[in-house]
């Protein structure tokens, strides 16, 4: 076994060792630490299953398509488990976790008003750009924690059906929790300037058949590991033992079926930046 394989298994079975900071939640931060809990617990499988790669049948193939961002996503899952300081602006901070309350552009300096992004449809949580801040919306509370289901029962009674090739249905049934909704952010908030958003090019996708046809060769930088939900789906798939997955090298995806010869490479690519902590 190699030795970052044996760092990344070890890590899996050591007490989960986080420094982050919660603030202005009042009596529901109780609740909003579980909430983190949950979305780092959420993470550990996931950690297992990546070792497979492309031979996970989990959906890596379809989220990432290449053995080569292996060493890149590791490192990228192990932050999100175990929550370390990284740097925005220039320093080395803690993640920190905003109930949104009125009046807050100023308090926290990011030249707008968290209200007014929550107010926004669909927004329920946010990561402030350039700051290690993920804002908590008032609606994040009215979200489920994580999917339900019976111990020792089926584990894919959230998982999509592909036809033709494509996922079809809504994607919410799997991943429309708070463990999930969190993710999203701190994958924001590792990647920093690193990741996909509404500002880059390409921008960042939430569509499960999105996240699919993203182009991921280091030529093209790997958006696809760049995309938060890439890393949502792939994990949820994991959680919940999700098989049934569309094939990215065929129609109507990726052409690239010319460039299968990389899915089997271990070289790590050099075109990916993040602010990550080395878990190794």
């Amino acid at each position: 076994m190699r030795l970052l394989q044996f760092h990344f298994l070890l890590a899996l079975f050591l007490p989960i060792t986080s420094t982050y900071t919660i603030e202005h939640c009042g009596n529901s931060k109780p609740a909003i630490e579980y909430a983190i809990t949950l979305a780092q617990t959420t993470m550990i499988q996931p950690l297992g299953d990546i070792q497979r790669g492309i031979s996970s049948t989990h959906g890596y193939t379809a989220m990432y398509k290449s053995n080569v961002f292996k060493p890149f996503l590791q490192n990228f899952m192990a932050n999100i488990l175990h929550l370390p300081v990284t740097q925005a602006a220039g320093r080395v901070q803690e993640p920190a976790f905003v109930c949104v309350k009125p009046d807050m552009g100023q308090r926290y300096n990011i030249g707008y008003d968290p209200l007014d992004r929550c107010a926004q449809t669909g927004v329920t949580s946010f990561w402030a750009k350039d700051t290690v801040i993920v804002f908590l919306c008032p609606s994040f509370t009215t979200l489920k924690f994580q999917p339900l289901f019976t111990p020792g029962g089926p584990r894919n009674v959230y998982c999509p059906v592909v036809q033709k090739n494509v996922f079809v249905g809504q994607s919410d049934p799997l991943v429309k929790y708070q463990n999930y909704d969190l993710i999203h952010q701190l994958a924001h908030l590792y990647l920093q300037d690193g990741g996909l958003t509404n500002q880059t090019e390409p921008k960042e996708v939430t569509d499960w058949n999105s996240c699919v046809g993203l182009g991921w060769t280091p030529f093209e930088g790997g958006p696809s590991v760049k995309n938060p939900f890439n890393l949502i789906y792939y994990v949820a798939f994991v959680n919940q033992e999700c098989t049934q997955m569309p094939d990215p090298f065929t129609s109507p995806f990726s052409g690239q079926n010319d460039q299968m010869g990389l899915l089997s490479s271990e070289k790590p690519s050099e075109g990916l930046t993040t602010n990550f902590t080395d878990q190794s």
